[in-house]
């Protein structure tokens, strides 16, 4: 069970959270496409100390087991220079998405019960630049609006702009790679059930950076 990795996060869900993640470290590991997959963590080493990884099932270091756990979980991947929507209703019970690394997440509620979750490339044109900021908000706008969604009731984290930036979307930030910090942010997504048994969708970012004594996790709900 990949150390247990699987059935930890899959039974403490944002709790585990606290633990270093990286998400598709190497590409080749994860789906090309957004939809539904399984998926495995295992421990990497990593700058002379270690992160737990998610990849996709079939790239496991201890090959296929009718035994071990898998983490069924839909998938958003980054593609450069692309904006990529997944809708996401109650298919499964968990959501990961590419890292981000100067590209723009936003999630907004859509038709029904569903979500819509839209990774948007950070490799545009001037990407760096307002040009590229306002690219991605455009894209992030018009994708929400095509779902049926109001993007004034989106939620966005993005590299462009800083955290807390009053704003028609609640906004979070992340500035990775900066001179020589080493850091990224992730997205996660739980179903949860309340006292009643009914469950419902919590989003989670969190940010990964090395520290003197190793990776330090640290998470901030963004939905609801």
């Amino acid at each position: 069970m990949s150390g247990g990795q699987n059935h930890d996060f899959m039974t403490l869900k944002q709790g585990y959270l606290n633990r270093p993640l990286t998400v598709g470290f190497i590409e080749a590991t994860m789906p090309s496409d957004p939809g539904i997959y399984d998926f495995d963590i295992q421990r990497r080493g990593m700058a002379g100390t270690f992160v737990y990884e998610v990849i996709g099932y079939t790239h496991r270091a201890k090959g296929h087991s009718r035994f071990a756990e898998r983490i069924r979980a839909y998938w958003l991947p980054w593609k450069t220079k692309k904006s990529v929507p997944l809708d996401i209703g109650n298919d499964a019970d968990y959501f990961f998405t590419s890292e981000l690394n100067g590209c723009q997440f936003r999630l907004a509620a859509i038709d029904g019960d569903q979500l819509r979750a839209i990774h948007i490339a950070g490799d545009s044109i001037n990407s760096a630049l307002p040009e590229g900021s306002q690219w991605r908000c455009k894209q992030g706008n018009a994708l929400v609006r095509e779902g049926g969604g109001d993007k004034t009731l989106s939620r966005r984290l993005s590299s462009s702009i800083p955290f807390g930036q009053s704003g028609t979307d609640r906004s979070g930030a992340f500035f990775g790679y900066q001179d020589e910090d080493i850091s990224w942010t992730n997205v996660f997504g739980f179903r949860v059930a309340n006292g009643l048994g009914v469950a419902s969708w919590e989003f989670h970012f969190q940010t990964v950076s090395l520290q003197d004594h190793g990776f330090v996790a640290t998470a901030t709900q963004m939905w609801p």
